[in-house]
């Protein structure tokens, strides 16, 4: 049976943001991203059978599941998800990945 994926905060861009996260450390990932509305939890069955062979990421992106919205913040464009991804994927120092 599969380890259920372990929680953490991770601050990005001065806000609270939380990760679902399993297997091997490395700078190679493979990333769930949910959809809206939605949260890491949608990907926790998948993400942990993955995590016996990979490094896997899932995280509540901004204003969603866990995850603080920033201040000011009410229209989650494109633009917005994308750097969120990138700075928390930076913050984990992760250089590779495989997206879902």
């Amino acid at each position: 049976m599969p380890t259920a994926l372990r929680k953490r905060n991770v601050p990005i861009s001065g806000v609270r943001s939380v990760v679902r996260e399993g297997g091997p450390d490395g700078d190679e990932a493979v990333v769930f991203v949910h959809g809206n509305p939605g949260s890491s939890a949608d990907w926790e069955f998948l993400g942990a059978q993955v995590a016996d062979f990979a490094r896997v990421i899932a995280p509540d992106m901004c204003g969603c599941g866990d995850s603080e919205a920033p201040p000011g913040v009410r229209n989650y464009r494109g633009e917005v998800v994308i750097a969120d991804l990138i700075a928390l994927l930076d913050a984990l120092a992760i250089d590779k990945v495989r997206l879902v």
